[in-house]
């Protein structure tokens, strides 16, 4: 394994990658009460952040839901997992997000109801998340679906599983 500005940001952890955050709710926060597509909290991927180097790409979830659960840049995300084995403009596989993030895949079981993503994000208001439903990933970033693809979104769709982002104690 070759080592680059990129993969040495989050090198063998994911904890590298989220920046320090102060814990809890913030000051005049709500609880979510909807769980549409809406902006994500700031640090988080923007539409804002893809450039015109990258309006070519397509099946990227995956890169969106890196970048906004890890708040690093679009290009470093592609940069990550192009390293760990994602081709341009091809689907990410599972596998490749565990070995770039250095995270186990947290997989919902066969045998029991899987939770849809509606109430995946109803019960999980704080914490980052890359979350896999059939065909799709995408981050939930403080209770808060951030999707670049929100089209894509479909609340009753169950989850396959998930990757969850630890925080970084503040200093």
């Amino acid at each position: 394994m070759h080592s680059t500005p990129h993969h040495d940001l989050l090198r063998h952890t994911a904890m590298a990658c989220v920046p320090t955050d102060p814990p809890g709710p913030t000051p005049g926060s709500a609880p979510m009460t909807d769980v549409t597509p809406r902006q994500p909290p700031s640090g988080a991927f923007s539409a804002a952040d893809l450039s015109d180097r990258f309006a070519w790409e397509r099946r990227d979830c995956a890169v969106v839901s890196l970048s906004a659960a890890c708040a690093i840049p679009y290009d470093k995300a592609h940069a990550l997992l192009k390293q760990h084995g994602r081709e341009d403009l091809k689907a990410t596989y599972g596998k490749t997000i565990s070995e770039a993030l250095g995270l186990r895949y947290q997989s919902m079981s066969r045998g029991v109801c899987r939770p849809t993503a509606a109430r995946f994000i109803r019960e999980n208001p704080q914490g980052r998340f890359i979350v896999f439903v059939t065909g799709h990933f995408f981050a939930l970033v403080d209770g808060v679906h951030v999707d670049a693809h929100a089209s894509l979104y479909r609340p009753r769709a169950r989850l396959w599983g998930y990757w969850q982002i630890p925080s970084v104690p503040a200093p």
